[in-house]
Formats: structure tokens, C-alpha cells, sequence
């Protein structure tokens, strides 16, 4: 592994530190504060009255879910037709990123001040969505199920499926109170990230931090690649929306201990030099200098523990 003298060469790596202040529970999609180390006291203050006034208004993807249908939690047998069980196909073409409907104000770029941020995971997933994992991801609690069981069923509320395009959702088995399939998202799929970029335009969210969870991303070549083409689908709905968007990586994870702050910093190198993420218009800046953002650090469940080492990974980003 590149030590840390040598990977203090890559200038163009630099970045602009956040730190959380609010604590996200990850299954909704909530406004996060952050405060970058160069924003003024005022700027803070502005920041803290904002968040007051926003946190938990924003719930992308399930901003349109609130007191709709559930799945049944005992389904009933397995339905007769032969196609249901399985993803619907799923076209080759890259879809047009044209939004349905454009803000009237398009956020600056160049500063998180005044600026509704939300934390996007991106993180579900179902088996033959074209994703190189191949699996159901969040949605179930037994992620290596071929056929979802209704009593397993992860999320706090069934997503409204019906603004998706059909060909991007999964079918399953599962029957909705109304006897129709239940049907599943994946953020894998272009136009799926692109409607949660619509809404966040719709309600005024400036844009997202998007998780990138370091957990598995070093070990397997298919899990870092799901998680890219999530990422890109990111870039690309921000840049037809006018949104914003920047990285914001996990270090949690029961696997994870003080390894991850190098492997972090190589991740950080591909995505600026080979997915040149930093490049975008849409890409948030502060100070001059791309933002990035790190969730875990001083959490007592989190196994980075060195100090040294954190305090040498902000000063190799600054």
C-alpha cells in the first residue's frame, strides 16, 4: 500500500474538510449539518438556524411514501405467472437526463453557506438490476435472498413506485394490500437517481452528501464498482437538476478498523483522477477547494481509534 509521504504528491487531491454534527439514521434521507473548518462563526450560526428549520423536512427517496400501502406481511401463496419473482428487463441504453421540472434557483456551487445538504445512501440494490453484486441490497433484512419474505422487510416505509419508470423496478413476489406485486427500486438504475434529484429540485434541497461506505470497498472488485456506478448516476441527475453533490465516506463497519484512513485516501485518488468527480459543475466546492466529508470519526462503535493517523488523513486532504 502507497505510504503517506507519497500520497502527499497528489496536490489535486485536496479538499476541504466537514465534520457532522447531527447524527443520521440512515434508513431516511435527513438534512446534515456540516461545517466546513474554514466557515466563519456567523456562517455557523447561519447553518445551525437553517438546520433547525429543515432536518427531517427532506425523506428522498421516500419523500412521497408517507401514509401510503404497505406489503402484506403474510403473503399469500406464490402467484401462478411465470414472470413474477423476477426484475422486469432492463434497457441498455443510457436513458436522456431530461428532469421533468427545474428550480426557479439553481444553488452556487462554490459554498455551503445557506445551503440544504442532505445524506443520500444510494445503497438499495435487487438481484438482476445489472448491479455486479447481483443481490437484494436493504430492502431485506437476509440479503442473500432469491425471493424477499414479507416478514423480513427492512425499510421503515414501502416507497410509492409508481413515478418510476416500470422497466427499472423489480418485480417480487410479495402482494400489496390491493393484491398487485410489489414492486423495488434500485439506485443503480440512472432514471431512479434522477427522480430523487427531481424531487429534492421540486422542494428546494440544494443537493447531497453521498455515502461511499468503506466497508467491503477495498476487499471486493464488485461491491467498489456498484457503489462507483451509484456515484456517477449521482453526478450526472445533479449536473441535469442543478443540484449539488460531493462525497461523503462511512468508516463504520464491524470489519473496519485503522487500515481503512489509507485505503480511504487511494479511494479518494480514483475518484478524482479516474472517475474526475471533482470536475463537475455541480460539485461542491468551499474555500476554493472540493468538499469532502467524513462520517465516524469519534464514535465510540467506530474501531478507528489513531489519533495520529486521523489528524495526519485531515492534514494530507488540506
Amino acid at each position: 500500500m502507497t505510504t503517506a509521504p507519497a500520497l502527499k504528491r497528489y496536490i489535486n487531491h485536496k479538499a476541504t474538510m466537514t465534520i457532522s454534527l447531527c447524527s443520521a439514521f440512515f434508513p431516511l434521507l435527513v438534512a446534515t449539518l456540516v461545517l466546513s473548518t474554514e466557515v466563519h462563526a456567523s456562517s455557523r450560526e447561519e447553518l445551525l438556524n437553517s438546520a433547525n428549520d429543515t432536518t427531517f423536512r427532506a425523506s428522498v427517496p421516500q419523500v412521497r411514501s408517507l401514509a401510503r400501502a404497505k406489503p402484506t406481511r403474510m403473503p399469500t401463496t406464490k402467484p401462478t405467472n411465470p414472470n413474477i419473482g423476477k426484475p422486469t428487463s432492463h434497457p441498455t441504453s443510457k436513458p436522456t437526463l431530461h428532469p421533468t421540472s427545474m428550480p426557479t434557483v439553481t444553488p452556487a456551487t462554490n459554498t455551503l453557506t445557506q445551503q440544504i445538504i442532505c445524506g443520500y445512501q444510494g445503497w438499495f440494490a435487487y438481484k438482476g438490476d445489472g448491479a455486479p453484486i447481483n443481490r437484494w441490497k436493504h430492502w431485506f433484512d437476509d440479503p442473500a435472498s432469491s425471493e424477499p419474505i414479507a416478514g423480513n422487510l427492512h425499510v421503515d416505509m414501502f416507497p410509492v413506485t409508481d413515478e418510476y419508470d416500470q422497466a427499472d423496478l423489480g418485480i417480487s413476489h410479495l402482494l400489496m394490500t390491493d393484491g398487485t406485486n410489489a414492486t423495488f427500486f434500485s439506485n443503480v438504475k440512472p432514471r431512479v437517481v434522477l427522480k430523487h434529484f427531481e424531487w429534492m429540485a421540486q422542494y428546494g434541497i440544494s443537493g447531497v452528501f453521498h455515502m461511499r461506505f468503506m466497508e467491503g470497498l477495498s476487499t471486493s472488485a464488485n461491491n467498489r464498482e456498484w457503489k462507483t456506478m451509484v456515484l456517477r448516476n449521482v453526478r450526472n441527475a445533479a449536473e441535469a437538476t442543478g443540484r449539488l453533490f460531493a462525497v461523503s465516506y462511512n468508516i463504520a463497519g464491524n470489519s473496519i478498523d485503522d487500515s481503512v484512513l489509507n485505503e480511504l485516501k487511494v479511494d479518494w485518488m480514483r475518484l478524482v483522477d479516474e472517475e474526475r468527480i471533482t470536475q463537475s459543475n455541480r460539485y461542491i466546492r468551499h474555500g476554493g477547494l472540493p468538499v469532502l466529508r467524513i462520517f465516524g470519526i469519534g464514535f465510540k462503535t467506530v474501531n478507528v481509534a489513531n489519533i495520529g493517523a486521523l489528524a495526519e488523513l485531515i492534514d494530507w486532504f488540506q
